[in-house]
């Protein structure tokens, strides 16, 4: 197969024939292209293909539709890209070291889908009945994703050890920071240090899933604007000046899957307010209303101020959301959820507020119990 030059082909595996035309007029739009084929009888038949394509979607179920042999394969999507991920490692093979996404319309795909400690795919979609608007809604989005995820593994492909060569780039510059690495959280640079002659795929993983999709030294603009007070809706125009301003300054993050995943450094946002703003205070001890007056006057702009309105959320030293209901959160206002004791150090916790937490019946970190059920209890006399 000969690929158009700048065109992202995708190779994608579905064993239903019904509805797979429609998931392709989706998601395939300019310089995305994208070849849909049945499962082969043999997943190593499919191995093979991958030498021609950017990257791969399968979906889970696999096995249970009848393909043009007359053949009905006899494993799953998350067979074959496991044995793609343990070829790759082995071999080093980078000709097969390609993002894999799962297109799945069964939300209830088991979580055991490992492979050598990390996830086989990048990103998982889910197409169901339930869902539709919300998969329509994103089409945009997954389309971007796709996009970068190629870039990006086109970029990391290229990064080998400066002591193996020293004209290549090393995984540190994938990320394209453009102030001194000082600033970064060194037991990060530690552990993507190790990385730097691995697999794209397992250099992928790391920084996709360790960097970018967890909050901690990279945030999405949701988190940024709340800690630094801004209703962004609200804002509109204003908030738009901020993000140039912050661009201007190299805050926003310009490394691999930017494209895909929009993140600003949160370093560099300290850095921002104390040379900038010439703040000496630091942002998480002033209130919303605080860092939104000195924002406003340094810029000339009108910001509108963040604001929570459930009850018990009686601080406005925003720094999170709350995981359920997306209101600003100062985290003295919030109940951890259960599952952050693993984080990296560099990585934020998750938190819900109070009354999500009550009115949801939301379950919270082990240590959190007592003080839901201290909350829980302040709140019966006014039910009564």
């Amino acid at each position: 197969m000969e690929k158009e030059t700048n065109v992202i082909t995708y190779l994608y595996v579905d064993d239903n024939v019904e509805g797979r035309n429609s998931i392709q007029n989706f998601l395939e739009k300019d310089v995305l292209d994208i070849k849909v084929i049945q499962p082969t009888e043999k997943r190593r038949e499919i191995i093979k293909m991958l030498k021609d394509y950017d990257g791969l979607i399968v979906d889970q179920q696999l096995d249970e539709k009848t393909n043009s042999d007359g053949k009905v394969s006899d494993y799953l999507g998350s067979s074959l890209a496991s044995d793609i991920r343990v070829i790759e490692n082995g071999s080093i093979n980078e000709d097969i070291s390609v993002p894999i996404i799962l297109l799945s319309a069964n939300p209830n795909v088991p979580p055991t889908l490992y492979s050598l400690g990390e996830e086989i795919f990048d990103f998982k979609i889910y197409k169901t009945d339930d869902n539709y608007k919300e998969f329509a809604k994103n089409i945009p989005m997954y389309k971007s994703q796709m996009i970068s995820l190629v870039k990006g593994y086109n970029v990391l492909k290229e990064v080998k050890a400066k002591e193996q060569d020293p004209k290549k780039p090393s995984v540190f510059e994938s990320l394209k920071l453009r102030d001194d690495l000082s600033i970064i959280d060194s037991r990060f640079l530690d552990e993507l240090k190790r990385r730097d002659a691995f697999t794209a795929h397992s250099k992928a993983s790391f920084i996709l899933n360790e960097l970018i999709i967890k909050q901690g030294i990279l945030v999405d603009e949701d988190i940024l604007a709340v800690r630094l007070g801004v209703d962004k809706k609200k804002s509109h125009d204003g908030w738009l000046k901020v993000l140039t301003e912050l661009e201007n300054f190299g805050v926003k993050y310009e490394g691999v899957f930017c494209e895909g995943w929009p993140r600003w450094w949160m370093p560099m946002v300290e850095k921002w307010w104390s040379e900038r703003m010439q703040e000496e205070s630091y942002l998480q001890f002033l209130s919303a209303s605080e860092r939104v007056k000195i924002i406003s006057q340094k810029l000339e702009i009108r910001l509108v101020v963040a604001v929570a309105e459930s009850r018990f959320s009686d601080k406005d030293t925003y720094w999170t959301l709350c995981n359920s209901s997306n209101e600003p959160l100062a985290i003295e206002n919030g109940l951890m959820l259960p599952g952050q004791d693993s984080l990296y150090p560099w990585q934020d916790a998750k938190y819900f507020s109070i009354m999500s937490a009550i009115d949801q019946s939301l379950d919270v970190a082990d240590f959190e119990k007592e003080r839901l059920s201290y909350y829980k209890k302040l709140l019966k006399p006014s039910q009564k």
